[in-house]
């Protein structure tokens, strides 16, 4: 596929300001797989343990899980022991109408994060919980930024019956969704079990006919795909290449686990926005398509988080962070750079002008944040040349700044 300029705002059409010195919340969606349960050579005292190091190397503000044991005590212990480092950390109250032996739950810290309450979309399986939260502190007017996070767990397997039931879940989250997702702040997070970008599920869920009623990617992955080697980096299961507990072997080969977002989380209309090259699946490093996830010379994270992960559960967790530039904040937004785009299709360079006679600051990511390209820019009269990158298929993110401005131009390859 050849490299084509979209904007950050998914054809909105208009570059996202970043806004300067925004508070940042840090989002983690984890399967924990049968935590709390009975798993063979398994305790949970050491999934507290693991969990620990995986959270303290992370540090959420807001942390979802599925495939929580539905017991208190278990949530009890992630607030008490996992989250040892932080004794801010409250958890919104369980539910669990369709009686599964596995719950979703979000864990919040109480310092930057209200809760405002809940409800439960029903579930084929499961129940899909709905957690409404608010930014912190909340200013004397009382006008804050709100959030709400979608937390699921599709049915697992192969079958059409699976894939049937997932399709009936992703139905029932987008008649819930309705008109939110084009005004509000919505986060989708959970182990969606899709076998690829084109099963049924995720097309109900991000390619509906209504454009400003989809959740978006924000790999930007929903209509490219992640299949192959050529998709590793965005994969999260399994850690594994054969699973000592009730997890699953294979190595590194799916993308399960997603936090999916809609489109005012993705161009910051509503107070929020989630920052650009910030999706992450900790551990992966994209090295390790078809293999169990390696912990020598993976500078992803520290060698001892590494282990935990691979410890903990067959799946990896997702992670984002969301800039809070809403009313609790009181901040401008910063003028986006007027930038002017020259390149053409097929084109080794990329090419754009901008007028302001400042120097600049150039900047590619990938969608794991790893730095492609960084480099000053003096001021000049003609367009700037700078080289496209090269690499896998997938999204990059073109980042320009100078002294009084910002803007963004997101790339697919």
């Amino acid at each position: 596929m050849t490299l084509r300029f979209l904007t950050w705002l998914l054809l909105l059409g208009t570059p996202l300001a970043l806004r300067a010195q925004a508070d940042t919340l840090r989002v983690m969606h984890y399967n924990l797989l049968a935590f709390g349960l009975s798993c063979p050579g398994v305790s949970v005292v050491d999934k507290y343990d693991w969990l620990g190091e995986i959270l303290a190397h992370e540090r959420p503000q807001i942390f979802t899980v599925n495939e929580l044991g539905p017991n208190v005590l278990l949530a009890n212990g992630i607030r008490d022991v996992s989250f040892a480092y932080n004794p801010d950390i409250a958890y919104a109250p369980f539910t669990n109408q369709a009686s599964s032996d596995r719950v979703n739950l979000l864990f919040y810290d109480e310092t930057v994060v209200g809760y405002k309450g809940g409800e439960v979309i029903t579930g084929s399986i499961r129940d899909v919980n709905v957690y409404y939260l608010y930014h912190k502190p909340v200013p004397p007017g009382g006008d804050t930024t709100f959030l709400t996070c979608v937390v699921t767990h599709f049915k697992a397997g192969s079958s059409t019956n699976d894939q049937n039931q997932r399709q009936v879940n992703a139905q029932n989250i987008m008649s819930w969704a309705g008109t939110r997702l084009r005004e509000e702040n919505i986060l989708l997070l959970g182990d969606l079990n899709v076998s690829s970008a084109g099963e049924a599920s995720f097309q109900t869920l991000t390619l509906g006919a209504d454009t400003s009623r989809r959740f978006l990617d924000p790999l930007g992955l929903a209509t490219i795909g992640w299949s192959g080697a050529a998709g590793a980096a965005a994969h999260t299961q399994s850690t594994r290449s054969s699973s000592p507990d009730c997890g699953s072997g294979g190595g590194m080969d799916d993308r399960f686990d997603f936090i999916l977002a809609s489109r005012p989380v993705m161009s910051g209309l509503a107070g929020l926005h989630l920052v650009p090259g910030s999706y992450t699946a900790p551990g992966n490093n994209g090295s390790y398509y078809n293999q169990e996830l390696g912990c020598s010379g993976n500078s992803s994270v520290p060698f001892n988080v590494c282990l935990a992960l691979k410890q903990m559960s067959d799946h990896l967790p997702v992670v984002v962070d969301l800039a809070v530039d809403g009313p609790s904040t009181g901040l401008a937004a910063a003028p986006p750079l007027p930038v002017r785009w020259l390149s053409e299709t097929g084109s080794p360079s990329l090419r754009f002008a901008v007028e302001s006679g400042r120097p600049l600051k150039v900047r590619i990511v990938d969608a794991m944040g790893r730095s492609l390209l960084s480099q000053d820019l003096s001021p000049q009269a003609g367009p700037y040349h700078i080289p496209r990158p090269q690499g896998a298929r997938g999204i990059y993110f073109l980042d320009l700044r100078d002294d009084q401005g910002r803007s963004y131009q997101r790339l697919l390859r």
